[in-house]
């Protein structure tokens, strides 16, 4: 069971969201740039996974929580389905060396009709993005899971707090406390082992 840390500062999930964003692009470059060449690998998902949980510990202030974890989460599999999708967009294309092609006024309309019969002959690539990026990305995000840090209570986006701080703990006329052998204290010191 994990304990609250309460020395820390809070979560700030809308800074770490977009801290984590900045590993879109650079997951979408590699999985086209490895799809160009036929090369699918689980590199691709551990790259991914492993920039939008450093990126989203920078932005939120170090700690990262269930939240965070699923938001990073969406951010993995969002750069996955946007990298497919430019993969497919390059493909049709007729490569990286014939990218000129995607200023030719009839592309996007042939590229749209298209689309559903090159998703259906790509569905293999699809599916290996998809394992490959799971395999990959798991142990990363399963980390990011693991240690997501248990609040005393919930936080808003901003990161601060709401809830009150519990009360400190007050005694009475050492009632409450443990004996100290003072003369105040109405208990008899311990004894030495007699």
């Amino acid at each position: 069971m994990s304990v609250p840390r309460t020395n820390q500062i809070p979560e700030n999930v809308i800074a770490g969201a977009l801290f984590a964003l900045v590993a879109l692009p650079v997951g979408v470059v590699v999985i086209v740039l490895l799809s160009s060449i036929n090369f699918v690998a689980s590199i691709a998902g551990y790259l991914i996974a492993f920039l939008a949980v450093w990126l989203y510990r920078r932005g939120s202030g170090g700690v990262i929580s269930r939240v965070g974890a699923w938001t990073v989460t969406g951010i993995v599999v969002l750069t996955l389905l946007v990298g497919i999708w430019l993969s497919l967009v390059v493909g049709f294309a007729g490569g990286l060396g014939s990218l000129g092609n995607l200023n030719d006024p009839t592309f996007w309309a042939q590229f749209n009709t298209q689309f559903p019969t090159l998703l259906n002959q790509n569905i293999l690539f699809v599916v290996l993005i998809f394992v490959f990026g799971a395999i990959g990305s798991v142990r990363i995000l399963g980390r990011a899971f693991a240690t997501a840090r248990q609040t005393a209570g919930p936080t808003n986006l901003m990161g601060q707090s709401t809830t009150l701080p519990p009360a400190p703990v007050t005694y009475h006329d050492d009632i409450d406390a443990a004996p100290t052998g003072s003369a105040d204290d109405k208990t008899a010191p311990p004894s030495s082992g007699e």
